[in-house]
């Protein structure tokens, strides 16, 4: 216990034994000679007993009065100034009833004095507004000890020459204990009313061994002194014969303090689990043994005998695999506080303190402050103060330092300079003990921790620290939650998850004391990078087309972070290596099993390799997630390609259902409508789609327009099985247009040509029924006009397609199939410098615009081409691949290249 604390608690006992000195003085002029009928029955009876019990014999009738009133308290004082107020002339009838208000009012105030329990915050000053109020009162009162008292209050000497009387510990029932007066006595217990209830509620519980777990300096010894004289007040003012305890044993590990000019060492401090065990035996008996074993033998005998609470303080300071034995056999009956720094695990019921709240920390520093005397800092308003303590992350010590470092001189600057020596001594001293004891694995994870500066979940630090087992993590993961250097709290984004940060102070300690290594800080950018790759990739392909069943759909960090693995998984599925993809599927499984995408991811992998396990995985990605649109979405493509219909129909509702709006799904629920035969459905939802097709990426334009026409064709030739051949007619018609209005918008590929000649097929067999040669001429005028500007592979494609119509072709149109595949056939250009007809088929830009590129002939050839090359030049600017181009040819040392290249 430090002088300063002592010091405080002197003070206030000598502004109480000033007060009570004077009352009885007065109280003693005002009482007759047969004084017992002017004193409250209970108030002499309670004296006389206090009298009896310090001088071991009873009052006499005869001896001094003043004998008998050394023995009263305020609140005894309260009910004799009640009961003689009306008959006394010091003072007047308002004044005595405010003197009896306020002696009551202190009372609790006063016996906290007086029987040595901890102090609470306003006990000094609270003592010290009523004494100087006193003086004011009562004209014939001079007040002379009470003066006394005042006017030495700057003189600790007076105050610590002071003795409180020992009778006024005597309690009804006395439970013996060796608690320390509290280090908190000089400020009082500041805030953590919660943590003060919940721990005394532990130890009032069948919980056997309670671990306070905090950084250093957080409070965790004042919270267990305040708490121990809880429990001490409890079983000593308990009516019941039976106290919750027997014995109250408290035992310090520390070795350290921290003082203004940094840690010092505590002498004689215990060191080692034989000198634990010596102290507690000690403790309970008054001597030790000739070893550990007997001193725990006889530990154990006593706990068992008696009911005895056993605190611990500071026991991360010793480790022994014998404390821990000790601690998992605690006889019934009896319990353990333990402070500590590192939790112990499984034998523990382990309550984590974190900092102060930012109103009692102020309230810590202004009161410190008024105690020492510094005006400037206790003056100070309470939002400077406020920041002050954030600064000092709102640790008790690191405050209570702080205050100390002022009144010694050191500057404020200094300080709180996060660099200086005295800041990083301060640091050290809440580590020390711990930090060096963590594993290589631990020491990473914190380091990992601070390096990405927020609060990270047990998915993330897997993913950082891949190169680690699993098992590894998981155990360092724990062992840092059970130290007072990591702190978790929940997700509100993903309900159920942990995110784990340092504590402020320890994130400091690691900056400043511990910091991160250069290599390590390179291995967590280049993960992030990746992380970061992987988002700019999959919001691109995203914002090309919302459910791509080749992009991974996440919505938290975790599932993030899974997708890295789901991804790699898919790429190496492509690359055909399928040990890889099934590793990382594993992995993306094992730390997300709860993701329904790596279920998803699974089953597009499995697809062709295993249907029956690609199915169960969408089955079990569904369970996990049925409100995912892409599952519904990849499922129903899987049930098409298993031609099951009707179950890809209720999937792409579902999906629907999520997302009503989404064009896509749309579609494609046309689609499966068209497979299923529900052709008038489908082209209702195709009519709704087609207009708006103007706003979509080429590629889906084209398939939708496709889809759309194949539908009306399907349609066409099942009226003609119905011999509805007007409506056939109507239906391929529609088909025709189709197609036909999305060419001209140049919105077609070389498919686009195989479903027209679809049409013409089924053109054909309606002809064959009807004889209306009407939709096939229109076919055939569509493509002899459009032919020129059509893409060298649309151009084989309609010729590939033409010769084949031409060999089973109606008579009627053999000769308008033979123009126009003459017109398609350009002259034989085996000759060097002869113009041929092209698309360009790719091309390479740098910063400048295009650099060359690649031509696909009409003769099925590929032409390279350098951009000055290009004529005009203006026609670099809208050169672009799928441009159909003419150009001639010439050799050079690396082959045949395009030259002379222009729009067709």
């Amino acid at each position: 216990m430090s002088t300063r604390n002592f010091a405080t608690r002197m003070s206030c006992f000598s502004l109480v034994s000033a007060i009570e000195t004077d009352l009885r003085a007065i109280i003693v002029s005002e009482l007759p000679n047969e004084y017992e009928s002017m004193l409250p029955a209970d108030v002499v009876t309670n004296a006389k007993e206090r009298y009896a019990e310090h001088n071991k014999e009873s009052f006499l009738k005869d001896s001094n009065i003043v004998e008998l009133l050394d023995f009263i308290d305020f609140y005894d004082l309260s009910k004799i100034l009640n009961k003689i107020k009306n008959n006394q002339k010091f003072f007047k009838p308002e004044e005595i009833v405010e003197i009896i208000d306020e002696l009551q009012r202190l009372s609790k105030c006063r016996n906290r004095v007086c029987h040595s329990r901890p102090l609470e915050p306003n006990d000094f000053t609270t003592l010290l507004d009523f004494t100087s109020e006193l003086i004011k009162i009562g004209s014939l009162t001079y007040w002379k000890n009470v003066n006394i008292a005042l006017n030495n209050l700057d003189n600790p000497t007076f105050a610590l020459s002071l003795k409180i009387p020992s009778y006024w510990r005597i309690n009804n029932k006395t439970i013996n204990n060796n608690l320390p007066l509290p280090e908190f006595d000089d400020t009082g217990f500041m805030g953590r009313d919660k943590d003060r209830t919940a721990v005394t509620k532990l130890l009032t519980s069948n919980t056997k061994v309670t671990s306070i777990v905090g950084e250093g300096g957080v409070g965790k010894t004042a919270l267990a002194q305040r708490c121990l004289y809880d429990i001490l007040e409890i079983c000593e003012s308990s009516e019941k014969e039976d106290s919750i305890f027997d014995i109250i044993v408290w035992v310090s590990l520390k070795t350290n303090r921290l003082t203004a000019n940094g840690a010092a060492e505590i002498k004689n401090s215990i060191s080692s689990s034989s000198g634990l065990f010596q102290n507690i035996s000690r403790s309970l008996k008054g001597e030790t043994t000739i070893s550990v074993k007997s001193d725990l033998d006889e530990i154990r005998e006593y706990m068992d005998e008696y009911k005895i609470l056993l605190c611990i303080d500071n026991l991360e300071t010793i480790s022994s695999d014998d404390i821990r034995d000790f601690l998992a056999d605690i006889p019934n009956g009896s319990k353990v506080l333990i402070t500590t720094r590192i939790g112990l695990g499984e034998i523990e019921y382990r309550y984590k303190l974190d900092k102060l709240d930012d109103k009692p920390s102020v309230d810590l520093m202004r009161n410190m402050s008024k105690l020492l005397n510094l005006d400037k800092l206790y003056k100070k308003n309470n939002e400077g103060l406020n920041q002050l303590c954030k600064s000092l992350f709102n640790n008790p010590l690191l405050i209570k330092w702080y205050v100390l470092a002022v009144a010694a001189g050191f500057g404020n600057a200094e300080l709180i300079d996060k660099r200086s020596g005295n800041f990083k001594d301060a640091l050290c001293f809440c580590f020390e003990n711990l930090y060096d004891r963590l594993s290589e694995i631990e020491k990473r994870a914190i380091s990992v921790i601070a390096c990405l500066r927020r609060p990270v979940s047990a998915v993330e630090l897997r993913f950082f620290l891949s190169n680690i087992e699993e098992t590894k993590i998981e155990e360092a993961l724990h062992q840092l939650h059970n130290s007072s250097m990591l702190i978790s709290t929940g997700d509100k984004i993903a309900e159920g998850r942990y995110l784990y940060s340092l504590t402020g102070v320890a994130e400091e300690y690691i900056n400043t004391v511990r910091p991160v290594t250069n290599d390590l800080y390179q291995e967590i950018k280049e993960k992030r990078k990746e992380i970061q790759n992987l988002i700019s990739e999959a919001n691109i392909q995203k914002n090309h087309y919302n459910y791509d069943l080749n992009v991974i759909s996440w919505t938290t960090k975790d599932e993030k972070i899974c997708s890295i693995y789901l991804q790699k998984a898919l790429s190496f599925h492509k690359k055909e290596n399928r040990e890889l993809a099934d590793q990382n599927i594993k992995t993306a499984k094992s730390l997300m099993p709860g993701f329904s995408e790596c279920y998803r991811i699974h089953s597009y992998i499995l697809k062709e390799s295993s249907p029956f396990q690609a199915e169960a995985e969408l089955e079990k990605a569904i369970d996990l997630n049925p409100n995912s649109v892409i599952t519904r979405y990849a499922y129903s493509q899987f049930l098409i390609a298993q031609e099951e219909f009707e179950k890809a129909k209720e999937q792409i509702n579902e999906a629907l259902r999520i997302d009503s709006e989404d064009v896509a799904l749309k579609t494609y629920k046309a689609w499966i409508l068209t497979l299923n035969g529900e052709y008038k459905a489908a082209v209702d939802i195709y009519e709704e789609l087609l207009p708006e097709q103007h706003k979509r990426l080429l590629k889906f334009r084209i398939s939708t327009h496709d889809q759309a026409a194949s539908c009306y064709r399907r349609m066409s030739e099942q009226n003609i099985r119905d011999n509805d051949y007007p409506e056939a007619r109507n239906n391929i018609k529609r088909a025709v247009e189709i197609l036909e209005s999305t060419i001209n918008k140049g919105d077609y590929d070389h498919g686009t040509l195989y479903r027209l000649y679809d049409l013409l097929k089924t053109a054909e067999h309606l002809f064959s029924k009807l004889k209306d040669r009407s939709v096939i001429d229109d076919i055939l005028l569509f493509i002899e006009y459009n032919m020129m500007t059509l893409t060298v592979k649309s151009t084989v494609q309609l010729k590939q397609d033409l010769s084949e119509y031409k060999n089973h072709c109606s008579p009627e149109f053999s000769n308008k199939v033979k123009i126009i595949l003459d017109l398609l056939t350009p002259p034989n250009s085996v000759n060097i410098g002869e113009r041929i007809i092209g698309t360009v088929d790719k091309i390479v830009s740098t910063e400048r615009g295009v650099s060359y590129g690649f031509i696909l002939g009409t003769d099925q050839n590929r032409y390279f081409f350098h951009r000055s090359e290009v004529s005009p030049q203006s026609f670099m600017s809208e050169i672009d691949e799928n441009v159909n181009v003419t150009f001639l040819t010439k050799h050079s040392e690396k082959g045949v290249f395009a030259f002379d290249v222009r729009q067709r």
